[in-house]
């Protein structure tokens, strides 16, 4: 009885063996070949934007700078105008606002700082490095640098301190741990 177990046991260990020998050999054979090079223009998008125009990138930064109902509604009604009590309540409402009781809620307080930093900086900054360059959008330059101040003055306002120079340059200058100024 104990002979006819390990001879299934062997017999399953060869089967095992003799496919990944197969799919080794298949995968091995797929690797060794290549694309024609007149499919590569198969891959290429024709509708792709390849350079956006510097207004339609600024209308983007401005429109985000006011923000979405998940920034709006956590940072400024639920902290910044219930702090001062504009917008006070009992909570009896079904409404949370936790500012006007003074609780720490962390998803309400990084609710700007999350968004901001991880879209709205990070647009700003490569609006910057592509226009500082171009002698032709010097007055583009210009409105980035002043909106800048103006998106960051509301979330200094909010947080204090931020890193101001080196933020949303990680893709640009692979400084992703940028300190505060």
């Amino acid at each position: 009885m104990e002979n006819i177990k390990n001879n299934k046991i062997m017999n399953i260990k060869e089967f095992m063996n003799k496919w990944v020998l197969v799919i080794l050999v298949i995968v091995a054979g797929f690797s060794t070949t290549s694309c024609v090079d007149e499919l590569i223009e198969l891959n290429e998008n024709p509708n792709a934007i390849d350079d956006i125009p510097y207004g339609v990138q600024f209308s983007s930064i401005m429109l985000n700078t006011s923000g979405t109902r998940y920034e709006i509604r956590r940072a400024s009604l639920g902290y910044a105008l219930s702090s001062i009590q504009h917008f006070s309540d009992l909570g009896t409402g079904g409404t949370y606002m936790p500012g006007d009781k003074y609780l720490d809620d962390p998803a309400f307080a990084a609710s700007v700082f999350d968004r901001v930093f991880t879209g709205e900086y990070k647009n700003l900054a490569d609006y910057l490095n592509r226009t500082k360059d171009d002698p032709e959008a010097i007055n583009f330059y210009a409105m980035g640098q002043i909106w800048g101040v103006v998106s960051f003055h509301r979330l200094t306002d909010l947080y204090g301190d931020l890193p101001y120079y080196g933020a949303g340059k990680g893709f640009i200058d692979n400084n992703w741990f940028v300190e505060y100024d």
